[in-house]
């Protein structure tokens, strides 16, 4: 797999888990702007090169990685959504 079909982001431990377990499969971001313009993590997504997330905790390192199912962006906040891995 391609690091650029990845993007990675970091959880707090309470969301990590309910991400990870299915209960929560979204996760909702506000791009801060860099001094180079967009995060690039967000160029990625809308320039579909990136298919897969990747969400670490952010205590302990731990990660998992899901295909991204959708991306809305609705007033500037981004939900990142993508299939469970118990699912089907």
């Amino acid at each position: 797999m391609n690091k650029k079909e990845i993007v990675e982001f970091k959880s707090n431990p309470e969301n990590f888990e309910k991400e990870k377990s299915g209960i929560k499969c979204n996760t909702v971001r506000i791009p801060a702007p860099t001094g180079k313009g967009m995060d690039e993590r967000f160029l990625q997504i809308t320039s579909q090169r990136t298919h897969k997330i990747k969400i670490i905790n952010s205590e302990t390192g731990e990660s998992f990685i899901r295909d991204i199912t959708d991306v809305t962006i609705w007033k500037g906040i981004w939900i990142i959504s993508w299939r469970d891995a118990n699912e089907f």
